[in-house]
């Protein structure tokens, strides 16, 4: 049991030292408040206005496009640089031109297509001069055969 008395005042004196110490702590730090000077107060101008009821409108910055609903976009079936091209709001009647194509690579190509027609005429022009002469030495070998004059093996090699 005397162990156990000796216990309960070691912890009585540890909490009387520690409530001792908290309440040195808590006064000096009221001291050192004390010590510190207190804030000057300086004057602060402000302006000052009147509030009056009135309507804004606001704007923002925008980079845009504006369209009109009576635009109409229009497009090329061939790729070509524009010459011409009528400005938004003209009014325009049915058969009026309203955009002019660069049709200088068009035209190149379609000369270009018709040389090859032509060259294409003029072989076809070669090759019934060709069958014509064949059908005329056919025609030949035919009556030497018919005469005996050429034999039958000449003749096939002729064909």
């Amino acid at each position: 049991m005397a162990k156990k008395l000796i216990k309960w005042a070691i912890w009585l004196i540890v909490i009387a030292a520690v409530v001792v110490a908290g309440i040195k702590v808590i006064s000096n730090k009221k001291a050192a408040l004390a010590k510190i000077p207190t804030a000057k107060i300086y004057g602060i101008v402000a302006s000052t206005q009147i509030a009056e009821k009135s309507s804004i409108q606001l704007t923002v910055p925008y980079l845009a496009e504006v369209k009109s609903d009576s635009d109409v976009e229009i497009a090329s079936k061939v790729t070509s640089r524009v010459d011409m091209i009528v400005p938004s709001g003209t009014l325009v009647k049915r058969g009026d031109v309203i955009v002019r194509l660069d049709a200088a690579e068009l035209l190149a190509k379609k000369k270009g297509l018709q040389l090859k027609i032509s060259e294409v005429k003029n072989q076809i022009k070669a090759k019934y001069a060709d069958l014509k002469n064949l059908k005329r030495v056919h025609e030949h070998t035919g009556e030497l055969l018919a005469s005996q004059v050429i034999p039958r093996d000449k003749y096939d090699t002729r064909v």
